[in-house]
């Protein structure tokens, strides 16, 4: 794998989620992201932007109920020459019930997220994923 040809190579998001009671949604889990790239910046930022994704849809799905530690990171020159970095952070969410969907996935509205997302509108993908899907 060339330098030139940047690979990201774990993307795990370990949401190890444990339940504090039977009766609450509360619970705590880790977002973690690796990367890898010619330099530490550009691993880290490629590490980042994978976190992002994760504590964007679970901002998205609990609000202001999520809770974050500061992120930590750990990096390391690769036998190939490339660096590896690893992203982590540690959450909870405060006994909150999932924000319920409701956009009705035949909507005009999520049809048309769906035709944006269709012409590359990421924007778009992101809310029809996260609004029209039923997952």
């Amino acid at each position: 794998m060339g330098m030139r040809n940047l690979a990201v190579l774990v993307a795990a998001m370990a949401m190890s989620a444990f339940w504090l009671s039977s009766g609450a949604s509360a619970f705590c889990g880790t977002v973690q992201a690796s990367a890898t790239g010619p330099s530490e910046g550009q691993a880290l930022s490629k590490a980042n932007n994978i976190g992002l994704k994760e504590t964007n849809d679970l901002d998205r799905k609990y609000g202001n109920k999520v809770k974050y530690q500061q992120a930590k990171s750990h990096c390391q020159l690769t036998n190939s020459g490339a660096v590896s970095c690893k992203i982590t952070q540690q959450f909870c969410v405060n006994g909150s019930k999932p924000k319920s969907n409701q956009v009705n996935p035949n909507s005009s509205k999520c049809k048309i997220w769906s035709d944006k997302c269709k012409n590359g509108n990421n924007k778009s993908c992101a809310n029809y994923e996260s609004e029209c899907q039923n997952d």
